[in-house]
């Protein structure tokens, strides 16, 4: 197949030599039948615009996606110490009970892959949702 490079086609009607307007070429591009239709091959450049463009998800989110840790199962009342996945930077510590935001270093503190909840909040209920923030 003929390799085409479209930039350089001279946008001109073969009748009248009248200029093409760029939805004409789409247009008649597009009623192409069949074998007579364009592969993505005879496009310069298409694959790699397109490999630029995809984001491979090999490994799971990228190294700088937000993600989240559903710590409700260890909320009982009374528990105000909590096991964190790993992480490189916290976010947001957020709860359907009050305080629904939880404030750094004034409701909680973060070290050793655990949030402790300080003495300015109660621990949550059991059936309370607490979820953590963070960037992997």
């Amino acid at each position: 197949m003929k390799e085409i490079n479209l930039g350089k086609i001279i946008p001109r009607d073969g009748k009248d030599g009248r200029l093409i307007a760029s939805e004409e070429i789409r247009n008649k591009l597009e009623s192409l039948q069949g074998e007579e239709r364009l592969d993505k091959s005879a496009i310069k450049g298409l694959e790699e615009m397109v490999k630029e463009r995809v984001v491979v998800r090999n490994g799971g989110p990228n190294a700088n996606a937000v993600q989240f840790a559903d710590l409700s199962s260890q909320c009982d009342g009374a528990n105000k110490t909590f096991t964190t996945p790993k992480y490189r930077y916290a976010l947001m510590l957020i709860s359907t009970q009050f305080p629904v935001l939880y404030r750094p270093t004034v409701d909680f503190t973060l070290g050793n892959g655990q949030i402790i909840l300080t003495d300015a909040v109660v621990a949550p209920a059991s059936d309370q949702t607490f979820i953590f923030l963070y960037i992997k």
